[in-house]
């Protein structure tokens, strides 16, 4: 069976790590076990960087092989999730980003007077 470091890497705390045999996966630990990871198509892992990234950045082997070896494969079962819980999701995740990083929805500038701030002053005096 596969194994993961022992100790928190602090250069490494996701816990990501080269595949031996394929530039193009990677290994993630999880609860004490290496899980596959594939990268998009086209990207080879760059085990600097911790990413998937152009081959011309990584840092593969000639062969098509990693340099870097740290953990033994534990396959997983990597069906998609169910496609209710992704749209429940993405909308999620649209929502958490439809505002801007000070909390004000797009498109309403921060500090600008409203249109009708100042009628009512005059219509009570």
């Amino acid at each position: 069976m596969a194994k993961c470091p022992e100790q928190h890497d602090e250069k490494n705390p996701n816990c990501l790590y080269a595949n031996p045999d394929d530039c193009c996966s990677f290994y993630q630990c999880a609860n004490g076990k290496p899980y596959l990871m594939k990268c998009p198509e086209g990207l080879q892992w760059n085990s600097k960087q911790l990413w998937c990234d152009w081959p011309e950045n990584s840092d593969c082997g000639v062969d098509g092989k990693s340099a870097d070896h740290k953990v033994e494969e534990h396959k997983t079962n990597n069906n998609p999730p169910d496609s209710e819980h992704d749209s429940e999701h993405d909308s999620e995740h649209d929502s958490e980003h439809d505002s801007e990083p000070d909390g004000e929805p797009d498109g309403e500038p921060e500090g600008e007077p409203d249109e009708h701030d100042g009628e009512h002053e005059s219509e009570t005096q």
